[in-house]
């Protein structure tokens, strides 16, 4: 608080700490520099290549090919979005933290990157929300073949059967 009131009897003495000029120079030039960096990185929320890579399956299918199929649905299979959806669904939520991750870089009291790898988790974790609340309430139901397939194995949750897919999800910065 840059105004801190001292009671003193009827009147109230304000003290106002200031910086020098050189010191809001200083401040202002590193987040300029701050704001600099996050202009020219990304966080990418999902199965980064650089991190999924070609990790597969046991039955030969990458992770990346098991979720693009859940993610956009196949001939056979109704999509069931743990990217798109969530990130539209929450929207709101992530852009305002995103706002109060950049006035702490404004603060001084984050890197811009930590800011950013701050947001990659959070999305991160919205993503793999998802799974566990199917889909925000918004998938479809399973079919009833599917059911009775995940019935016999003790399963119910849709896009989860070893959770491979689910803990793949992840973010990098570029």
């Amino acid at each position: 608080m840059p105004f801190a009131p001292l009671p003193t009897g009827l009147f109230f003495i304000y003290t106002i700490r200031m910086n020098t000029p050189e010191q809001t120079k200083d401040m202002m030039d590193n987040y300029l520099k701050q704001l600099e960096q996050a202009v020219d990185t990304s966080v990418k929320v999902g199965l980064p290549s650089d991190k999924v890579g070609q990790q597969v399956y046991g039955g030969g299918a990458t992770i990346m090919q098991i979720g693009a199929q859940h993610e956009y649905g196949t001939e056979k299979m109704t999509s069931r979005s743990f990217l798109r959806m969530p990130f539209d669904l929450k929207r709101d939520d992530i852009n305002r933290y995103i706002g109060q991750q950049f006035k702490a870089v404004l603060e001084g009291k984050r890197s811009a990157e930590d800011a950013m790898e701050l947001v990659g988790i959070m999305a991160t974790n919205i993503s793999k929300e998802a799974f566990r609340t199917n889909g925000y309430g918004q998938w479809a139901e399973l079919s009833p073949i599917t059911k009775a397939i995940k019935a016999e194995a003790g399963k119910t949750t849709p896009l989860v059967w070893s959770g491979i897919l689910r803990n793949a999800i992840t973010w990098s910065i570029e």
